[in-house]
């Protein structure tokens, strides 16, 4: 007889081992030939006990036939002329424990989603911090280029893209750590097939790029539209 995989853990058996099957009050001494692994993510009938041809076909036997309705109304129907043409015939409806499990489902991605929002905020807002904090180094900065002879336009360039830098930078860290983790996460945790959605996750990132360039050319628009004397007297203040 073949078992799968999760049974024969659960009960403890090995390929080889002695089984004994009380089958309608006979009993029937088996053997393990084989194990299998069980595919359980479709909906498709699985078993874990499968035993050879030729031993069970005298037995009492149950058919199964899996099937699937595009709606509840013609599934109400198909029960009802499938019970009236076969009494003995029972009839399962899979569609409320599909549809609660859909929603759990659904709760848990909207937890991981409001999670991975909120990491990306606290991030944010560390960056944002940081950038503040760096004010003063990079005023300096740009008051040195001011006084060696560099332009307004020239220095809006570089601080441009010094902050694209940086943002590219800080995003692409933070998004490349997040898919290594998914990706282990769902491979050998969850064991399920992983597929990346680009879109969002360039979307996040150009998002998050344009707010450091922003952020950073507001904290040197005084640098650009003042003389170097000046900005250097409000800062001393």
């Amino acid at each position: 007889m073949s078992l799968g995989t999760t049974f024969a853990e659960a009960m403890e058996i090995g390929l080889g081992d002695e089984l004994v099957f009380n089958v309608q009050g006979t009993r029937m001494v088996t053997f393990v030939g084989s194990l299998r692994e069980i595919e359980f993510r479709n909906l498709s009938t699985r078993f874990f006990i499968i035993f050879p041809n030729g031993v069970l076909e005298t037995a009492p036997q149950f058919q199964v036939l899996v099937t699937k309705t595009p709606d509840n109304a013609t599934m109400t129907k198909y029960r009802s002329s499938v019970v009236k043409a076969f009494p003995n015939v029972s009839v399962i409806d899979l569609t409320t424990i599909l549809q609660s499990v859909n929603d759990i489902l659904k709760k848990v991605a909207f937890i991981i989603q409001f999670m991975a929002i909120f990491s990306l905020l606290t991030g944010l807002i560390v960056l944002i911090s940081s950038l503040t904090l760096s004010k003063y180094q990079r005023l300096k900065e740009s008051i040195l280029l001011r006084t060696i002879g560099a332009t307004k336009a020239q220095i809006i360039k570089i601080n441009a893209t010094e902050y694209a830098f940086l943002g590219i930078l800080s995003a692409g860290t933070g998004i490349f750590i997040a898919l290594i983790f998914s990706y282990v996460l769902t491979k050998f945790q969850l064991k399920l097939d992983y597929d990346i959605s680009w879109l969002p996750i360039i979307g996040i990132m150009f998002v998050l790029v344009l707010t450091t360039i922003i952020v950073g050319m507001l904290n040197s628009r005084d640098v650009v539209n003042n003389p170097p004397l000046e900005v250097l007297r409000k800062e001393n203040e």
